[in-house]
């Protein structure tokens, strides 16, 4: 699989949206922050995140993509 235009918002989206679920049940990233992740997902949605809403900004970015599709 080729991912013909990767700075696009929906493929950042879909990346964005399996760190955050994997930080919302615990797991960490190694090159990418909890704060980081939680910032993008709001660069995406257009909403601001606090700490601890990963499974929020999962559920925003699962819908942000269905809108978009």
């Amino acid at each position: 699989m080729m991912i013909k235009n990767p700075a696009d918002n929906r493929v950042l989206a879909l990346f964005i949206r399996a760190h955050v679920k994997c930080m919302a049940a615990g797991l960490n990233h190694s090159k990418l922050s909890r704060t980081k992740a939680l910032q993008l997902a709001g660069q995406i949605t257009g909403k601001t995140y606090k700490r601890g809403q990963h499974a929020i900004a999962a559920t925003d970015l699962d819908e942000w993509i269905a809108a978009n599709r």
